[in-house]
């Protein structure tokens, strides 16, 4: 649910022109439920198709229903999209909440209470879809808050965060006519201090104990020391034995915590931990959390350079201030159709071979190497995630393990993945510092 999240709040905060209301702004609120509720009869129905072909007892019946519920996901961002450009939600949130402006981010949750409403709702149907299937033990409710914990959280928190001292500097500083330097300088410390300390931030939020002493964290520690990798401590994440699955957040030493989800380590062997712990480590040591980031700030370079080009040929408006005016319907336009591209496409083409550099990394580096692919095949079977399906920043597991196996009997296919990987990064790395260096020069 992370992209949908992300994709949901770029609609909501576009800064696009709206215009106004084609109903009376007393409507708006029916409206919004009217989508909702569709949202909801849709997702009913989508549970019902997702039933039947798992109940084909196939694998491709299982890649169905699992694609079905990608379609209800989409079907989010479908439904914002009316609620922004046909209802107008934001400009009655505007109008509602007007007279209580000073009160920091409640505008902001009502603003995003049609996105939280219609993501719960999918959540709810995929319940019971897994519980049908015999693959959930959680109750309706204990099931919610986890991914909402887990999934929705890690943009969420930091999010309202923002928000939130967005709107003190605001009430305080508004008046001031150097009102805009200390929004500028304010926004700047706390993108950076939420990007440093966000590790500590979601070591709360998701609920993780450090690992207990024993020989699988004496095994963990033996394979840090030997390939020089250096974090603050080995976390075990608490998902009520319900999500198999690792992480590894902070890119400095002391702010870095690798997680173990309880799912996997009460199903996993320790051979298996390691390796998993291994891809982690590899994400680490070939760098990918400091390239997300660099790929994250060259959105805006790249949307700035797409649209001065663009203007030059007459499809657009020239940009004025990007950060702070309201951009035409053309600009607006251009954001969201190259956000989609630029983070759905061309972030998942990325990531996915990212994911599987750090693959080859646990192949390189753990004592029994066939321990990651049989991990992988087991992380498969208890999420209930068919071997065939894919996702926005994955390979399938199917996919995986064959290219693995693959490496294991030609490891020169290991030298030209990562290679091939090492090239597309340089390319982003030389295509943004060009995109940078044409706006200094405008």
């Amino acid at each position: 649910m992370v992209l949908t999240l992300l994709i949901s709040l770029l609609i909501f905060y576009v800064p696009a022109p709206i215009g106004g209301p084609f109903i009376p702004l007393g409507w708006v609120p029916a409206g919004v439920a009217a989508l909702v509720c569709l949202h909801g009869v849709l997702c009913l129905t989508g549970l019902g198709v997702a039933r039947m072909a798992y109940n084909s007892q196939t694998g491709a019946g299982n890649l169905r229903a699992h694609r079905v519920f990608r379609l209800m996901k989409l079907n989010v961002v479908v439904m914002l999209l009316l609620t922004v450009y046909l209802f107008r939600w934001p400009l009655f949130v505007g109008w509602m909440f007007k007279p209580v402006s000073w009160l920091p981010v409640v505008d902001d949750l009502a603003l995003l209470l049609p996105a939280l409403l219609m993501i719960v709702t999918v959540m709810v149907f995929q319940h019971s879809f897994e519980r049908g299937a015999g693959r959930m033990r959680l109750g309706r409710g204990e099931y919610v808050m986890l991914r909402v914990r887990t999934e929705l959280a890690i943009l969420l928190v930091p999010w309202l965060m923002l928000v939130l001292f967005g709107d003190l500097t605001r009430v305080l500083f508004g008046e001031s006519p150097h009102y805009e330097l200390i929004d500028t300088l304010v926004s700047v410390a706390l993108v950076v201090g939420v990007i440093t300390f966000a590790p500590r931030l979601l070591r709360m939020v998701w609920q993780t104990t450090p690992l207990p002493a024993g020989p699988l964290r004496q095994r963990l520690e033996e394979l840090c020391k030997a390939q020089g990798f250096r974090c603050s401590e080995i976390l075990v994440w608490h998902t009520r034995n319900h999500i198999p699955n690792a992480g590894v957040i902070g890119m400095v030493p002391w702010l870095r915590y690798v997680l173990l989800t309880d799912a996997l380590l009460a199903h996993c062997s320790d051979e298996e931990v390691e390796s998993i712990f291994a891809h982690e480590m590899g994400h680490i040591k070939h760098h990918h959390l400091g390239f997300y980031l660099l790929f994250a700030l060259g959105f805006m370079c790249f949307y700035i350079n797409a649209v001065d080009l663009l203007s030059r040929v007459g499809m657009v408006e020239p940009l004025g201030n990007v950060l702070g005016d309201e951009l035409t319907v053309g600009q607006a336009l251009i954001m969201l159709v190259f956000a989609a591209l630029y983070w759905v496409f061309v972030f998942g083409f990325l990531s996915r071979r990212l994911e599987q550099q750090a693959d080859l990394y646990s192949l390189r580096m753990s004592s029994e190497p066939t321990a990651f692919v049989t991990a992988l095949q087991k992380l498969s079977a208890l999420s209930g995630t068919p071997s065939g399906a894919g996702s926005w920043r994955h390979f399938s597991i199917s996919h995986r393990t064959s290219f693995l196996r693959q490496v294991m009997a030609h490891p020169e296919r290991a030298r030209r993945a990562e290679r091939a990987v090492r090239l597309v990064q340089l390319a982003v790395v030389m295509l943004f510092a060009i995109s940078c260096a044409r706006l200094l020069v405008l």
